[in-house]
């Protein structure tokens, strides 16, 4: 038996990790793991970034590659803008990490001790690092390599945005920081005034006991423990869940009316949102433009209900770029739509898909285990289960 990551995708900044640039891969292609010391037995999860990625293992090491600009793929004495192979990122004092997020430009890591790392673009204060020193001179714009971010709570679960964060705490509290220009932070000030901007990770109001949490370009969506799903930011695509000509945006989070039966998880693409519940349902609601929605309408280009993506079943992962999706069942199967402008979708062309897509066919010896995503990129990693003997 045997294990591949495949890559495809956009690859401008060598976010694929192939060792070279190019504007897209539009067919699935192997990468070599074996020169890059990278366990693909091991990968616990992949994720990525506008233009940058990085890669988990179980055991806590972590890899990235990619854009580099804003130093959001975090390898030190790597100054370049664009990083073509993947390299071991470090600097997190012998701690384990168990998780990673991507934004834009900037970087999380979870420790098993609920603390976390950032690195990157903060210059909107999305790593929740102060933005000024005290003589009102700038401050922690870029971060090149990890650095503990100081805060008073332990940390459960991450979530990054186009410029806004958000991390849940051990005790289900919300906390966010960045920016919030289209109210994607959910605060208020004493006078009940947006808060459209803070450097610090602040609790949002009106929530609580939340298990899980996605942050869209301007909108975030948090799960509670009890089912309930809560909305808030910019409305513009009905990506709230709720109908965008009376709510065109919302500063605090509204509680959405609909039975989405036991929720396994939910994603925010940038203007689109998705709920993967325990029977292998996925709901979608929110942009259509590209076909972010699958449900086969080129000419419905917003939905505010939550609709069932109808032509798949049995979902067990779900993983969201910017605009497209990429879905693996539980027979292995693998299925992508949405935007495919960079062949992100993997099915071997560039043209928009707004019906799931079967790609990377399954057979009786190939079976895909696991599934990430970047805005425009994608991987999935396949186990070949013929016997060469």
């Amino acid at each position: 038996m045997s294990m591949e990551l495949f890559v495809w995708g956009a690859n401008s900044h060598g976010q694929l990790g192939l060792g070279y640039q190019s504007e897209q891969i539009v067919d699935p292609e192997r990468l070599n793991l074996s020169k890059l010391n990278i366990n693909v037995a091991d990968i616990k999860c992949i994720v990525g970034g506008a233009g940058h990625t990085l890669i988990l293992e179980h055991s806590g090491r972590l890899f990235g590659c990619g854009w580099n600009k804003a130093s959001q793929v975090g390898l030190p004495n790597n100054k370049l803008d664009a990083i073509s192979n993947f390299g071991i990122i470090n600097n997190f004092h012998m701690e384990k990490i168990i998780d990673i997020a991507c934004g834009w430009n900037h970087s999380f890591a979870l420790t098993d001790c609920g603390e976390i790392y950032g690195w990157g673009s903060n210059q909107y204060g999305q790593l929740g690092l102060k933005q000024l020193h005290c003589d009102n001179s700038i401050a922690n714009k870029y971060i090149s390599v990890p650095i503990k971010i100081k805060i008073e709570f332990k940390v459960k679960k991450i979530a990054a945005g186009l410029r806004h964060s958000a991390v849940i705490s051990d005790d289900g509290r919300v906390f966010v920081t960045g920016s919030g220009n289209k109210y994607q932070l959910g605060l208020v000030d004493s006078n009940t005034e947006p808060i459209l901007s803070t450097d610090t990770f602040t609790p949002v109001p009106g929530i609580e006991n939340i298990i899980d949490i996605a942050c869209g370009q301007y909108f975030t969506i948090a799960l509670a423990g009890n089912g309930d799903i809560f909305t808030w930011g910019n409305n513009k695509y009905g990506q709230l869940g709720v109908d965008s000509n009376e709510i065109p945006s919302s500063i605090l989070p509204i509680k959405l009316e609909m039975n989405f039966g036991e929720v396994k998880m939910i994603s925010a693409g940038w203007t689109h949102a998705n709920v993967l519940n325990n029977e292998g349902i996925i709901f979608a609601w929110g942009r259509n433009t590209y076909g972010q929605l699958g449900n086969g309408l080129n000419d419905i280009y917003q939905q505010w209900q939550p609709k069932i993506v109808q032509t798949i079943s049995n979902i067990r992962q779900l993983s969201v770029g910017s605009e497209h999706n990429i879905a693996l069942d539980d027979e292995g199967r693998i299925y992508s739509w949405g935007w495919n402008e960079h062949g992100n979708c993997g099915n071997g062309d560039v043209t928009n898909i707004f019906s799931p897509c079967e790609i990377l066919n399954r057979t009786n010896n190939n079976t895909a285990l696991l599934i990430g995503s970047g805005a425009a990129h994608s991987f999935a990693i396949i186990k070949n289960t013929i016997d060469n003997e």
